[in-house]
């Protein structure tokens, strides 16, 4: 063995074989192996421009997406909307202002028909206008039969006045009868046919004479002033009644009946 040998490693000589036995122990070191420890996470890298750090997150979430296996089908639905994909409602399919409570009422009444008392508003038309007609039409002919029922009537045989011969002075029954006495210019002129004896008494409902008023009168000759001065006057009734001049006026006359006493009876005709 040389002393190069022995330097970088001892060794003995076995005696049976002769062959020289070298001991390289003491040339390397021992290896030692490491003591089972936890296992060191690195700390976060950072990086000094954002869409690098996006990057890494990234790769990561694509590692750690194919690290598991997929999840087993279900038989349970995945959205509850039938319309969206994988469980989400696209913001197309959804309303991005949902009405309130206030909307849908304005909605709802404008949707529905508009109506008047519960009815719709040409039913409701259809049946008013028609009554609102005929309501005017027996108000305008009410009104005209009122009017008219207020103007004097003038009873006449249908002969003019020119055609009777003038009332004797001083006008008295039965000398009178069938006479027309003719008021002066001067209280209006206007011209009574005279009849003796007879009334129209508006005591009486189915005479359909109705009494104006009455008064006392001197003469037959006041009696006749008076109803002249009354518009309303339609003919006058004078005589005796119970020791007094009396004198009738009449508005309206209808049926003609018997007066005793020699009454005198009026009756203004129409100018």
């Amino acid at each position: 063995m040389s002393d190069r040998d022995m330097k970088h490693g001892g060794g003995h000589a076995d005696a049976a074989s002769g062959l020289q036995h070298v001991d390289y122990s003491s040339q390397y070191p021992e290896v030692v192996s490491p003591p089972s420890l936890p296992e060191v996470v690195p700390e976060p890298r950072y990086y000094d421009h954002p869409h690098q750090q996006h990057q890494h997150h990234h790769q990561q979430w694509d590692q750690q997406q194919w690290a598991y296996p997929p999840p087993p089908p279900s038989d349970r639905p995945t959205s509850a909307y039938p319309d969206s994909q994988a469980g989400w409602t696209s913001v197309s399919q959804r309303d991005p202002y949902p009405a309130s409570e206030g909307d849908k009422s304005a909605a709802a009444a404008a949707s529905s028909p508009k109506t008047i008392l519960g009815v719709r508003r040409r039913v409701f038309w259809c049946i008013i206008g028609p009554l609102l007609v005929i309501l005017g039409i027996g108000l305008g002919v009410g009104l005209g039969v009122g009017l008219s029922s207020k103007k004097p009537s003038s009873v006449s045989s249908g002969a003019t006045p020119s055609s009777y011969p003038p009332a004797p002075d001083p006008l008295t029954c039965p000398a009178g009868n069938g006479t027309l006495y003719t008021e002066p210019v001067a209280n209006g002129g206007d011209s009574f046919l005279v009849v003796c004896n007879v009334d129209y008494n508006g005591n009486n409902p189915s005479s359909g004479t109705t009494d104006l008023a009455s008064t006392t009168a001197a003469t037959v000759y006041q009696c006749i002033n008076t109803c002249s001065g009354n518009s309303e006057c339609a003919g006058a009734w004078f005589g005796d009644l119970s020791g007094k001049k009396w004198c009738f006026l009449k508005s309206r006359l209808g049926v003609q009946g018997p007066s005793a006493g020699n009454a005198i009876f009026v009756i203004r005709q129409a100018k």
